[in-house]
């Protein structure tokens, strides 16, 4: 018999608890031939070793080598997880109401330095509890928080959660716009040379802001998100200062983007009273090289045809180039009738790039390159409306 409960249902990740495996004593007993033949424990001991002791275990031999480069693989690659509802039905049945997660296969297996998660403010409410239910349909009630802590953020993984009306992202080659998304998240995974920074800005310096400044870094990628609570000119103050402190004169070669969200948050971040902005720095240091590039694009108007956003976005592709691993954010205008043709258009363009995507009440972002332009001025068109902002970040050797 199915539980009765109220509001939202969501299934567990988890794996079901399982008899222990019984396994006969062999005489002897050998470890070195077991971890060759005895599947899948080889993978299991890998997983739980660093990248320095893989690349050693690569070279012991050649089944050893594939499984070693998969893990290392593995933990450079993004992950993703989305949280969808099959099916456009209103019944209000068990059967027909629990939301399903589906994930990355390296989920919590790779080497992630930050974490973006997005939910639709229309589905759930941060304040409210959620029913997360098991294969077995038994259910517990917990807030929506140590819901993402306890199953989907990989440990000690900083990460905010942005509140958004609506969330629409391509993480597969096809995309089910019949579905009804309530959850997404991407993770970054840890990239050499590459160091990042979540932080809420108000407007005032303080010490540890001053000393992210002054290091010796250069700029690489900047993802700002902002609430409706400020007034559109104190947002806009507050960002431009920001840019002008962290960007400086090198706008041009800084990938940008970001939106005005419904809200923002950070558990893990000291975050000052009325501190609405809230930013993702990607670093170089200067004295190093990074296989890493980032890019930006910005393509107003609301009433592109089909065609003409094909266009841009194909203008786009052009005047970058991609690394073996990418992901790539979509910020789209909340007012945007018919725009989930848009996400189509880029899966397209963009093949087999993760895509994070959501709507916003006003689009942050311009248009970045790998050529410096000395004669653009500085901050033009940062805020936008009726617009979409993409931002492409890619990693390892050039493809």
């Amino acid at each position: 018999m199915v539980a009765k409960h109220q509001g939202f249902c969501l299934k567990t990740i988890k794996e079901s608890k399982t008899s222990p495996t019984e396994i006969s004593i062999i005489e002897n007993f050998d470890f070195g031939s077991a971890l060759e033949n005895v599947y899948p424990l080889l993978d299991i001991v890998f997983s739980y070793l660093n990248c320095d002791e893989l690349r050693t275990c690569s070279q012991v031999n050649s089944s050893w080598k594939d499984i070693a480069i998969n893990h290392l693989e593995k933990r450079i690659e993004p992950s993703w997880f989305t949280c969808f509802k099959r099916g456009t039905s209103s019944s209000r049945t068990t059967s027909k109401c629990v939301y399903s997660i589906q994930k990355s296969g390296n989920l919590k297996h790779n080497c992630v330095s930050v974490g973006i998660i997005l939910i639709d403010s229309r589905t759930i409410r941060s304040n409210k509890k959620v029913c997360v239910h098991t294969e077995e349909d038994i259910f517990s009630s917990t807030s929506i928080t140590q819901y993402i802590e306890k199953e989907l953020i990989p440990k000690d993984v900083k990460y905010c959660v942005l509140s958004c009306c609506r969330v629409l992202s391509s993480f597969q080659p096809e995309i089910n716009l019949v579905d009804k998304f309530a959850m997404e998240g991407l993770f970054l995974p840890q990239i050499p040379n590459i160091s990042t920074a979540m932080f809420y800005y108000d407007g005032n310096d303080d010490p540890n802001f001053q000393n992210m400044v002054e290091q010796n870094q250069e700029l690489k990628c900047l993802l700002i998100f902002t609430t409706t609570r400020k007034s559109s000119t104190n947002r806009k103050k507050i960002i431009d200062d920001l840019l002008t402190k962290l960007v400086q004169n090198n706008n041009e070669t800084v990938a940008l983007a970001g939106g005005v969200l419904r809200a923002v948050s950070s558990p893990q971040i000291f975050r000052k009273k009325n501190a609405d902005v809230f930013s993702i720095a990607f670093w170089q240091a200067s004295d190093s090289e990074a296989d890493f590039n980032a890019f930006s694009c910005v393509i107003n108007g609301e009433y592109l045809s089909k065609v003409e956003f094909t266009s841009e976005v194909s203008k786009f592709r052009k005047r970058i180039f991609l690394r073996r691993h990418c992901v790539a954010i979509r910020i789209c205008c909340s007012a945007k009738k018919n725009a989930e043709e848009e996400i189509v258009i880029f899966s397209e363009i963009f093949e087999k790039v993760p895509l994070l995507g959501f709507y916003a009440d006003g689009e942050i972002g311009w248009n970045s390159s790998l050529l410096k332009n000395n004669s653009i001025q500085q901050y033009q068109n940062v805020h936008h409306q009726w617009s979409t902002v993409f931002i492409v970040m890619t990693w390892g050797p050039i493809i």
